[in-house]
């Protein structure tokens, strides 16, 4: 358990009034279903939650955090992953029984009772019966025989029960969000790959095709990125995020191994939100849309929530809801970023 003190905050539910922190007049206590102790279908298929004593939320993030008063947060050696819960998606707790490894931009997925979560590049696994932690490990990813490394990886269930892994196209020694250097412009591929392992989730292969390629441009002397993709099943077909810096785009597709076409360019206010995480709630048809967002002084990000029925209606700045800082859940000094979201109602 992380020995910093834990403090938790409530945002009150509202009504339609000015203010109210929850557009759309809802409140979320009492839409979000209590925890699902059947199928849980794409999301990861726990079966009976009667057996897995430390599955005791709803609702699950990962994420990042780094005290910069004592390490240098721009490495990300010096990240330390995190795993926290939640009931009703706001309001969030550590959890005490996860061990916080160092690796970075994590994301998780709960898959036949056992906890699956992604750093870059390790992934460790958590026996929910038990308890018990694997070492940390890195991932292999094989395109016919030849290894890819990935950044920033984003996990689903397919229809067949298989982990498939969503990343961008890494590269050894440099940035994969933007060009090598020298470039002015670039194309920039986000793939899937799907499990070869069977349960294991160390070892998969490269899906035919690129899911998305994204031309960078550094011709007008300014910074230019493409990171930090997530993929989840919206309405009508997957979803897929993807971070422009302090801008979230969002792409749709009729397959979940297809070709990606945009659908929203800004999902939340430019330049208050990046490193996407999304999730569809279908009672509310709401989509919930975590993001990392800058504090003032810009040296510490949080992380903040935004709703909306319409993801090509951009998100204001005024409706993001902060869930995560360091002040709120661990100390002023602390940054954390890189949500990545889970839950046990249908994804």
């Amino acid at each position: 358990m992380n020995s910093a003190f834990i403090f938790v905050f409530t945002l009150s539910s509202g009504c339609n009034t000015e203010g109210d922190p929850f557009p759309f007049n809802h409140n979320p206590l009492d839409t979000v279903p209590v925890a699902d102790t059947g199928d849980t279908g794409d999301t990861g298929d726990t079966g009976d939650t009667g057996d897995t004593p430390l599955l005791t939320h709803n609702h699950w993030l990962s994420f990042f955090a780094c005290d910069y008063d004592v390490k240098e947060c721009n490495d990300r050696l010096n990240h330390q992953v995190q795993l926290a819960g939640s009931q009703d998606g706001i309001t969030w707790e550590i959890i005490d029984w996860f061990d916080p490894y160092s690796s970075s931009v994590p994301d998780l997925i709960i898959h036949n009772k056992t906890l699956y979560m992604y750093g870059s590049p390790h992934l460790v696994k958590v026996d929910l019966t038990t308890g018990e932690h694997t070492e940390p490990e890195e991932i292999a990813i094989f395109d016919q025989g030849s290894q890819v490394y990935p950044a920033d990886p984003s996990l689903i269930v397919d229809e067949e029960g298989n982990l498939v892994l969503f990343f961008l196209e890494g590269r050894i020694g440099g940035d994969p969000s933007t060009c090598e250097n020298g470039e002015e412009t670039c194309w920039l591929r986000f793939l899937s790959a799907t499990a070869i392992d069977g349960d294991s989730g160390f070892e998969f292969e490269v899906d035919e095709g690129a899911r998305l390629e994204v031309l960078v441009d550094l011709t007008n002397d300014e910074p230019d990125h493409a990171s930090d993709p997530d993929i989840f099943m919206g309405p009508d077909g997957p979803i897929l995020l993807i971070s422009r810096g302090q801008r979230v785009e969002a792409y749709t597709s009729d397959t979940l191994r297809g070709s990606y076409a945009m659908l929203s360019p800004q999902v939340i206010q430019p330049g208050l939100g990046g490193v996407p995480s999304g999730f569809y709630e279908e009672e509310t048809q709401e989509y919930w849309i975590y993001v990392t967002s800058y504090e003032v002084d810009r040296q510490r990000s949080l992380l903040q929530l935004g709703f909306t029925m319409d993801l090509t209606v951009e998100i204001p700045g005024e409706e993001l809801i902060p869930i995560i800082s360091g002040e709120s859940h661990f100390n002023e000094t602390y940054t954390v970023s890189s949500p990545g979201f889970w839950t046990q109602s249908t994804n």
